[in-house]
């Protein structure tokens, strides 16, 4: 992605139609530039982990992300990303998510483990043929995450910002954290 032109992000928005999703699409799209994308996807099976699958094709953005429709992105998140990928703008990013329930924030870490990786916590260059896919388990995070660095054959960035609120959305106060 070494190029003069500002980065383009791809967000796909995995849905079951929750009453939430409004909150969570209005929470990404305002902080979207102009070449931006969000896709909304209706997930039929569990986890949304096929419906990622199938929208990731379609993404016309440098960089992937991704979003639950349970949970939002904090304010400036895009921001933070777009700061980190003018850093390092060929690499996997990882960055840290909270937990809404009991404010708990799982941070990145390597080595990668499953139960430790989170959907909103990624960032991918958009490479065909360097990005994983989604298995149909719970893990699906995790192994798309595991196959995408075997594919690319180095490691992430690890950041400590927060740019993902987890859970209902409904009761997120939206702050930069």
């Amino acid at each position: 992605m070494t190029t003069n032109n500002p980065a383009t992000i791809s967000v796909i928005l995995a849905t079951q139609g929750r009453p939430h999703l409004g909150v969570t699409a209005a929470t990404t799209a305002a902080q979207l530039d102009h070449g931006d994308e969000l896709l909304i996807v209706r997930q039929n099976t569990p986890w949304g982990n096929q419906a990622r699958n199938q929208a990731i094709p379609r993404c016309k953005g440098d960089y992937l992300m991704f979003v639950d429709d349970d949970d939002v992105h904090t304010d400036h998140a895009i921001n933070i990303v777009r700061s980190a990928l003018r850093q390092n703008p060929d690499r996997v990013h990882l960055f840290a998510m909270r937990y809404q329930h009991d404010r708990r924030t799982l941070y990145p870490e390597l080595p990668l483990q499953p139960g430790r990786v989170g959907t909103p916590m990624m960032v991918i260059p958009n490479t065909p043929g360097l990005v994983g896919e989604w298995s149909d388990r719970y893990e699906g995070d995790y192994d798309f995450l595991a196959e995408t660095m075997r594919l690319r054959g180095d490691t992430p960035v690890l950041h400590d910002d927060v740019i993902a609120l987890i859970g209902d959305p409904a009761h997120v106060r939206l702050e930069a954290v």
